[in-house]
């Protein structure tokens, strides 16, 4: 949900336990996703996608490469109504941007920045009753999810000589996330009515990491 998908270079997997470079809950293994960098010549591109299930997408990208490094700016919407599951619309927004600079022979780095905006229904999960009866209509209409995600990032690389290097990262990161969860759905004594439970999820940090290598 937090990824700009259109962003997305290419995908690594690795198995096994990946704690010595992911941390201690990467303890069956790691799906890490790497993003686009910056084109080597300049150029632009929009793209469009729909279908008969009810989705809409448009992403635009825009790459400017400069001497001294350049722009990458990614920016999607993606929406979806009336599609083949009942009551499962959603919207996402997302933009991307990233400058790579070198400012010396020895000193360069790269910032950037991602936001994404997504709003959704949720189905919710279906009973055994209904499930006998291959019955998999919606049992409620006022479940949702709603996220505002926003990500910095400052990086900055010194090459001392051929075998010393410093790494330094500054990274700040916003999250908000309000719901009324499926899960959270409950019944009361009138059969034609359920009661939900909003709730919302809100945190900030930043990261200051150094590395000599």
């Amino acid at each position: 949900i937090e990824l700009n998908t259109s962003n997305i270079e290419r995908i690594e997997v690795i198995k096994g336990p990946a704690s010595a470079l992911y941390g201690a809950e990467a303890i069956g293994g790691v799906v890490n996703f790497i993003t686009m960098g910056v084109p080597k010549t300049k150029e632009a591109e929009v793209a469009g996608q729909w279908n008969s299930l009810g989705l809409k997408k448009i992403d635009l990208s825009i790459g400017q490469p400069t001497p001294y490094g350049g722009w990458n700016i990614i920016g999607s919407w993606a929406n979806q109504s009336n599609g083949p599951i009942e009551y499962s619309n959603y919207e996402k927004k997302a933009l991307s941007l990233k400058q790579v600079f070198k400012l010396t022979n020895k000193l360069s780095g790269f910032h950037s920045l991602q936001y994404i905006q997504y709003f959704s229904q949720m189905t919710g999960s279906v009973d055994s009753l209904y499930f006998s009866r291959q019955d998999f209509k919606a049992q409620q209409s006022f479940t949702y999810r709603k996220i505002n995600a926003l990500r910095i990032r400052q990086n900055l690389n010194y090459q001392w000589n051929k075998s010393i290097q410093t790494l330094f990262n500054i990274m700040f990161r916003d999250n908000r996330m309000d719901q009324n969860p499926a899960y959270a759905i409950a019944a009361t004594n009138n059969p034609t009515r359920f009661k939900g439970q909003d709730n919302s999820n809100y945190f900030n940090a930043w990261v200051m990491d150094i590395q000599q290598n």
